[in-house]
């Protein structure tokens, strides 16, 4: 069975909903949250770890927001 949502999260031709940035954008927020809570209690290679997926989400989230905007732009 084909997942559509995972499809569509990978195909520019069906940017994400905005929901599902907001989404994304409160995932990095919470791993951040993360990251300052591990600050002063864990080693600094887990919090590297979680620094380092909360970088790769924003990324992708910064792709699908230049996704959104072009077709934006084109419309």
């Amino acid at each position: 069975m084909t997942d559509i949502n995972a499809v569509q999260a990978n195909d520019p031709a069906h940017p994400k909903t905005r929901q599902q940035l907001q989404d994304d954008a409160m995932v990095i927020e919470n791993l951040l949250n993360t990251v300052m809570a591990m600050a002063f209690t864990s080693n600094v290679q887990d919090t590297m770890t979680v620094v380092e997926m909360a970088h790769d989400r924003a990324e992708k989230l910064n792709r699908d927001l230049d996704s959104v905007n072009m077709q934006e732009a084109v419309a």
